[in-house]
């Protein structure tokens, strides 16, 4: 018999173990009070209990009943007439099992008492108490069987809506690929005529890089070091195109390195800072990758050196793809905890702000590193 059977019997057993102590401590009260005061009270207990052990017996077949005939809103007129019927018929079934224990019990300590009599006034005295036992078992039944269809649909619901947030994270950042190549492949098609020994080794570096992408494709999160080190070959490509042009910075607390973050957060805050900072310069211009404590969450910057965000046109670069898309994952990833926001940096650029929660497991190193990206 499986286990959850065993256990299930136990419950039950000893659930109207103590119905029957309950009432047997009643009954023994009463007969010493007002019947017989020499009574004693294994008397009390043979009289008694056998009648809550064969409701212990029947619980099982009830339990399938109102399963089977259900009192639901589209069941119960069909359900009530039979739950009527069945339970009669349990009720004096149940009273000439319960009269035939006691008369065996009885036998046993030498006592014989007239069976037909006792069924006769068991079922006189007690056939209507019986059918509320029956009746309250049925609903005791029901509104268990309500709970756990309700935990079940509960559960579903949850199962459901995990499974479309996560639909819907792997629907954005799937956007975000093909969005990067698209300017990757751009950029390098505008060097092909210019300069092809150029545009080659991008080609070459963008390869490497997207063979290490998908190879993550399906993480909706990694560590700060791999996200970084995606970023810092991201950045040996653009720097081929811009040159001595361009300058990276790089200021991460080693401790953070283990820290779980989005997938290709950094790589559209990076490009932001590229196309809108760094592009339009005709000088030289430098983008800084920070990764820092925030009180109990993780602080992400990407800023550069070039000429800021004009307010008149903030909400154009705010919806660019890959800025709604991160937007939108770190909403989905975190809901209030997440966030990203453009601002002006200190002596003029732009830095672009990504807050997320800080979780590093205890027991994690910090990984080695200085001010590197990894």
């Amino acid at each position: 018999m499986p286990r959850s059977l065993w256990k299930r019997g136990w419950l039950i057993f000893a659930f109207w173990t103590l119905i029957g102590l309950f009432f047997s401590t009643h009954s023994y009260l009463l007969t010493a009070r007002f019947l017989d005061p020499n009574v004693n009270f294994a008397y009390a207990f043979i009289d008694t209990m056998p009648e809550w052990y064969v409701w212990a017996a029947l619980t099982p077949l009830i339990f399938r009943l109102a399963c089977r005939f259900p009192l639901e809103r589209a069941t119960w007129r069909r359900a009530l007439p039979i739950h009527v019927a069945l339970g009669c018929f349990l009720v004096v079934l149940h009273t000439l099992l319960s009269v035939t224990l006691v008369m065996l019990l009885w036998w046993v300590v030498g006592r014989n008492i007239a069976w037909a009599a006792v069924a006769q006034d068991k079922l006189a005295l007690f056939f209507h108490w019986n059918v509320l036992t029956y009746a309250a078992l049925v609903a005791t039944i029901q509104a268990f069987n309500y709970y756990r269809q309700s935990r079940d649909r509960e559960q579903k619901a949850l199962q459901l809506e995990a499974r479309l947030a996560r639909a819907q994270l792997d629907a954005l950042k799937s956007q975000l690929h093909p969005h990067f190549l698209f300017n990757a492949l751009n950029g390098i098609a505008e060097l092909i005529h210019e300069d092809p020994g150029v545009a080659e080794k991008m080609l070459l570096r963008l390869s490497d890089l997207l063979r290490t992408t998908l190879g993550k494709a399906d993480a909706q999160e990694v560590p700060l070091r791999q996200e970084l080190e995606f970023i810092k070959t991201y950045l040996e490509i653009e720097q081929i195109r811009f040159q001595d042009r361009l300058t990276v910075g790089w200021e991460v607390d080693p401790a953070l390195l283990l820290a779980p973050v989005p997938n290709l957060v950094l790589q559209p805050l990076v490009e932001n800072a590229l196309r809108h900072g760094i592009g339009p310069c005709a000088g030289r211009g430098k983008v800084t990758i920070r990764a820092i404590p925030d009180g109990a969450g993780l602080r992400l910057e990407v800023s550069d050196t070039g000429r800021g965000v004009e307010w008149n046109c903030r909400d154009e670069i705010r919806e660019g793809l890959g800025l709604s898309n991160t937007r939108a994952r770190l909403q989905r990833l975190y809901g209030s905890n997440g966030g990203l926001e453009l601002q002006n940096a200190n002596g003029g650029g732009t830095v672009a702000v990504v807050t997320i929660p800080l979780h590093i497991q205890a027991g994690q190193g910090a990984g080695e590193g200085g001010n590197g990206p990894c």
